[in-house]
């Protein structure tokens, strides 16, 4: 008899911050990981056990190695399920789906979700005015500065320039090749969001705003915290964004799995979508997910994706994920006044558990401190998220508790840096 199993791309590129791993040995499924070739290096190892897992590295674009090995494990395993965390397995992994006969959000919901040009033209009535573009055509001279330079294919806030003028423009997309598809767009003021859901048989089952905090340095867009629930978002307008997303779900025709969707809301109430993806959030959403509910959310989402209808809880508990700020040079130290709260650097001991345990009524409490450098190594501009330090994850029984405890703890934090 074959053994159940299931297939998690990105499995180990985003194990860092998901569970997923140990939900599904915790189901008794065997996992089976397809992931990039550069993931053993971000691979963490707590929670599974590694011999009911099995990996096929290969490049996202190569779909005939990724059908060939799902149809390989097709003739060992009963496979029950398949998921996509990262963006790189967009497309291949929902050909890969639909091939397996399988629950997931649909060839055209993945195809739409993989390009910001598709996006802008299917929703161009929550766009900011944007035109195509590439390196080397005439700029758009009908879009107001300041403006921002998106590559369409690109993801996690990179990839996209806030200029000022024509001449910041023309500079800016020296650093793009000339195949590259473009967004030149209007930049809108206002405050960023992203909405999570989770989508059964193209039906809204559960959906959450996160707040986001941003930052434009040196032009370059960086993604540097969340709130969960939004401590800044009037509840109509967080209502009316749910609206819009299910809308836009609709037209993308998505059907199973989780979407992670990015808008900004102006001081008006005017909201735009940023950009969406058919996977899950990157970053620390899902840990404080956990903190604010109790519960894992990627529980629910395999369960969906294994045709199991499920509930989610809405947020009882405030929770937010910082990360950390640094000047250019070698890094030396970091160090936290509380000596009960233990520094984690990742790359050195490749595990990070995140048992967090759950009590509504407990004190504002640090949960994480987690660095993505090791001591010594060279730090740069902070112009990408792979060249953020670290994060710090908090939460309280209130927002002004929290908000409170993490200016305290954030005060109390020491980065040593040195030319």
């Amino acid at each position: 008899m074959r053994k159940s199993a299931f297939i998690l791309f990105g499995g180990f590129t985003r194990s860092l911050y998901h569970k997923f791993i140990p939900v599904l040995a915790e189901l008794d499924l065997n996992v089976l990981i397809i992931d990039l070739p550069s993931s053993d290096c971000y691979r963490n190892d707590a929670g599974y056990t590694p011999v009911k897992s099995e990996v096929c590295y290969t490049e996202g674009s190569d779909l005939s190695a990724i059908l060939h090995q799902c149809k390989q494990w097709a003739i060992k395993y009963d496979i029950k399920g398949a998921l996509n965390t990262i963006e790189e397995f967009t497309l291949s992994s929902a050909i890969a789906i639909d091939y397996l006969q399988l629950k997931g959000p649909s060839i055209k919901a993945s195809i739409i979700a993989s390009n910001k040009i598709l996006q802008r033209a299917y929703f161009s009535q929550w766009s900011p005015p944007f035109s195509y573009i590439s390196k080397g055509s005439e700029l758009p001279t009908d879009i107001a500065y300041p403006a921002v330079i998106k590559a369409s294919d690109k993801h996690g806030g990179q990839g996209i320039v806030l200029v000022e003028d024509e001449s910041a423009a023309l500079q800016a997309l020296e650093e793009f090749n000339y195949r590259e598809q473009l967004n030149f767009e209007e930049y809108i003021q206002g405050k960023d969001f992203s909405i999570e859901t989770i989508v059964c048989n193209g039906v809204v089952k559960y959906d959450n705003l996160t707040e986001e905090e941003n930052l434009f340095i040196d032009g370059h867009h960086l993604e540097m915290g969340y709130n969960i629930p939004a401590q800044k978002i009037a509840q109509d307008r967080i209502e009316a964004a749910y609206v819009i997303n299910q809308k836009i779900l609709k037209r993308m025709g998505f059907l199973d799995g989780i979407s992670h969707a990015e808008y900004r809301i102006t001081a008006e109430g005017k909201i735009y979508l940023m950009e969406i993806a058919a996977r899950p959030p990157g970053d620390g959403i899902f840990a404080m997910y956990q903190l604010a509910t109790g519960q894992l959310i990627e529980e629910a989402i395999i369960r969906t994706v294994l045709g199991e209808l499920v509930q989610y809880p809405r947020p009882i508990r405030h929770t937010q994920q910082i990360y950390l700020r640094h000047t250019l040079g070698t890094l030396k130290k970091v160090s936290i006044h509380d000596e009960n709260i233990v520094v984690n650097c990742f790359p050195e001991n490749k595990y990070y558990a995140r048992d967090h345990v759950f009590d509504l009524s407990s004190p504002a409490t640090v949960r994480e401190l987690v660095l993505e450098h090791k001591i010594g190594a060279k730090l740069g501009k902070m112009t990408g998220p792979e060249a953020r330090l670290g994060w710090v994850i908090l939460d309280a029984a209130t927002s002004q508790e929290l908000a409170e405890y993490s200016a305290q703890i954030v005060s109390g934090i020491d980065v040593v840096i040195t030319n």
